[in-house]
């Protein structure tokens, strides 16, 4: 089981709990509804709770501080879980359990001469993820332009991230060794003249694909629309698509045309 994460929002000190600049983040991982959520839930915490310890806690400064920030008006919630046993007690035995900003956390002290700290309890629901756009266009640097452009536009949708920003690979779905899925060789621009089975019109050479991941479909749905919008009006987008897969890549189907 795989996790990753995207930046939703930055935050001002107005927004945050304790005053300081922040940053929302979610974490992601695939739900398979044939197998025990309960089992699949602790495999990703696990998964998060090493990015915690390893690129928060350990390569911060020592002065980041983690609250659990879902929200519950666009999520699903499902599960709570306890930071106990995966990152409250990195502590040496030292750690302890304190209450602020009106809820209860971990306090790990940290040779800088500071406390990590980390909230009690973190939520898990259930998203939607994998939705995709590919931007067809004449050349590397139109696509970097629609690229940045629907980034652009994507980020004003709150409780929506893309994990991946601007992503290159366009991977292909199936049952892959542990190194995971390839590139989707059949729409890479390099392979002209040298493949039977390209799919890439004559006049594309670039093909940027955004993921993006949400805590609802509306709020995906959304931030597809207003990627596609931003990028219409760009001289050498040739055409919109997404990858299909068949529509294997799960239950959820968003269709471009829709309003």
């Amino acid at each position: 089981m795989n996790s990753s994460f995207g930046i939703e929002k930055f935050l001002s000190k107005d927004e945050t709990p304790d005053g300081r600049e922040g940053v929302i983040l979610q974490f992601w991982s695939m739900y398979n509804e044939s197998k025990s959520l309960k089992e699949q839930i602790k495999k990703f915490f696990n998964e998060v709770s090493i990015r915690i310890r390893q690129d928060i806690l350990s390569a911060s400064g020592g002065t980041t501080r983690i609250f659990n920030w879902f929200d519950k008006k666009k999520g699903n919630e499902i599960y709570v879980i306890d930071t106990k046993d995966k990152v409250g007690d990195c502590g040496g035995g030292y750690e302890t359990v304190i209450r602020e900003y009106g809820r209860e956390c971990y306090k790990i002290p940290l040779m800088m001469g500071y406390d990590f700290k980390i909230d009690k309890e973190i939520s898990i629901g259930i998203g939607i993820s994998g939705a995709n756009l590919w931007f067809m266009c004449k050349d590397l640097k139109t696509a970097r332009i629609a690229g940045r452009k629907a980034i652009d536009a994507i980020k004003k949708i709150e409780g929506v991230v893309m994990p991946f920003y601007v992503c290159p690979s366009g991977s292909m779905v199936g049952n892959y060794r542990e190194i995971g899925p390839p590139t989707n060789y059949r729409y890479c621009p390099t392979l002209k003249g040298k493949i039977q089975d390209l799919k890439l019109p004559e006049d594309v050479t670039s093909v940027p694909e955004i993921v993006i991941n949400g805590l609802n479909l509306n709020l995906v749905k959304n931030a597809m629309k207003v990627a596609i919008k931003s990028v219409i009006p760009i001289n050498g987008v040739k055409k919109i698509s997404a990858g299909n897969y068949g529509g294997k890549l799960g239950k959820y189907k968003i269709y471009l045309k829709d309003d």
